[in-house]
């Protein structure tokens, strides 16, 4: 597994190029990305730890330290063998390249028409140099990097857009119900997208999209949240984190907070110019749908994690039968609606 992190320096907003060292055993000599650099493995990986990692290697082998760091993609590279995650970064600093991994007098920031005279003129590592013009010609980089001092403005809450929570809402339960009253009460309005549309009558997702927007609306009058400050959306699970998050972006306006406790979400949305909001905390060893269902298929007490609404809507589930009916279909062969 390796990171590739390509960077924008915050105040100049030229692009930080590095040159591989001549001594190198890989693609010596030939320009690539800002830095990059191999994973490595600990005990509890999590994504965060690639993260980590993205940013050490941009000060080990560039002498800068991150300002910003957001997830852009991933990819598997037919040629090295490797899983290949790519990050867009900002700078504020000046590089200082390590002597021995990189070619100091050409690894430096460049202007967007140098880079592009480079990108012609210059030996690049092929697929590094495909994504730097793809970067160029949609202007990632530069729009990452507007969208991320637009969320650093303190005057950025006069026009503040709607919160965004995502979820399958297997149930929806005490947990959510509660993110909902604080985004609102902290945005206004807020946007709700079911996920994984398309599936139902699971044992991991038991109920259809008409249910889950039944559960939801009931809860909001049950709480007397405005249903004027609240949209419900849905969206199918198209198993490309890529494609997904598109379509996503697709339904938000540009001024939409993205509220997440998930790095890779946060990291997802971030890196497509979306702020993000606090981190909201919630009891999830009582408020989680994996345990939820887990009572519900047990035939043990759970209404006391979910609002009146969502009660009432898995109980005509239970009294139609599908409930028994899914004990003997495997937890996770999926179903359509």
């Amino acid at each position: 597994m390796i990171t590739r992190v390509y960077a924008i320096h915050r105040k100049t907003r030229r692009y930080l190029v590095q040159k591989r060292g001549i001594h190198r055993t890989s693609n010596p000599n030939k320009f690539t990305d800002s830095a990059s650099g191999h994973v490595d493995f600990r005990e509890h990986f999590q994504f965060e730890c690639i993260a980590e990692d993205a940013k050490r290697e941009l000060k080990e082998e560039m002498g800068v330290n991150a300002l910003a760091l957001s997830f852009w993609e991933t990819y598997f590279s037919e040629i090295e063998q490797e899983l290949i995650y790519c990050f867009f970064a900002i700078i504020d600093e000046n590089p200082v390249p390590d002597t021995e991994e990189v070619e100091v007098n050409e690894s430096k920031s460049y202007t967007e028409i140098e880079l592009k005279l480079l990108l012609k003129n210059a030996e690049f590592i092929p697929h590094v140099k495909e994504q730097w013009q793809r970067i160029l010609k949609g202007h990632l980089l530069a729009n990452f990097l507007d969208h991320w001092e637009k969320c650093q403005s303190p005057t950025k809450n006069t026009e503040m857009g709607p919160g965004v929570i995502i979820g399958r809402f297997q149930p929806f339960h005490r947990g959510h119900i509660s993110l909902v009253k604080e985004i609102v009460r902290r945005q206004g309005k807020i946007i709700i997208i079911i996920g994984s549309k398309q599936y139902s009558r699971v044992q991991e997702n038991p109920f259809s999209t008409e249910e889950r927007m039944r559960m939801i609306r009931s809860s909001l009058q049950e709480y007397q949240i405005p249903v004027q400050s609240v949209e419900i959306l849905s969206i199918e699970d198209k198993h490309d984190a890529s494609k997904w998050t598109e379509e996503v972006c697709a339904l938000l306006p540009s001024n939409a907070d993205i509220y997440s406790n998930s790095e890779w979400i946060r990291e997802l949305f971030h890196s497509r110019g979306f702020c993000l909001g606090e981190i909201l905390k919630f009891n999830f060893e009582l408020y989680n749908g994996t345990a939820i269902r887990a009572r519900i298929f047990a035939g043990q007490e759970w209404q006391q994690y979910v609002p009146l609404g969502t009660s009432q809507v898995i109980q005509e589930v239970i009294r139609g039968g599908l409930i028994d009916s899914l004990l003997h279909i495997s937890p996770t062969k999926s179903h359509r609606n």
